[in-house]
């Protein structure tokens, strides 16, 4: 999650969706960026994880929340689970799993990888749609852009 109070906008990072490459290349326009942070008018600040729903973010800001653009990016489903795929592969994954920092689930994600071939596995993976990411519990969207 990137929170700019300079423009004013919060950036509702969803996984596998090129946030990386956004979130630098927003880094270099916006000095006042703030990533994983909140600042609310009294001055708090709040720690909110990378991958923070909107709905999080909403229900933290409370009424400030209407002083912010919210955006965000969602992917075609079939785009990530081939990215996830590749990602646990052959991504940063692997350097973890050589390195034996990677938690056991991502290790068997990992080997998951080189024991089946992509439709077996996409088959086999327990997906969730990113959606959760941008709307609130009934299913309305809580993004002004995607």
């Amino acid at each position: 999650m990137i929170f700019s109070s300079k423009y004013k906008f919060i950036f509702i990072e969803v996984p596998k969706t090129g946030t990386s490459s956004i979130v630098a290349t927003l880094q270099q326009v916006d000095d006042s960026l703030r990533r994983n942070l909140i600042e609310l008018e009294n001055g708090k600040v709040i720690n909110v994880s990378t991958h923070a729903s909107a709905k999080e973010v909403r229900e933290i800001l409370g009424e400030e929340s209407r002083n912010y653009t919210f955006v965000g990016f969602l992917r075609d489903p079939k785009d990530v689970l081939v990215s996830k795929y590749y990602f646990y592969k052959l991504g940063r994954i692997k350097k973890q799993v050589q390195e034996g920092s990677a938690s056991v689930g991502l290790r068997i994600r990992h080997y998951m990888t080189h024991l089946c071939p992509l439709p077996l596995w996409v088959l086999l993976y327990p997906y969730t749609s990113s959606a959760k990411y941008v709307v609130d519990d009934s299913g309305k969207i809580l993004l002004d852009i995607i």
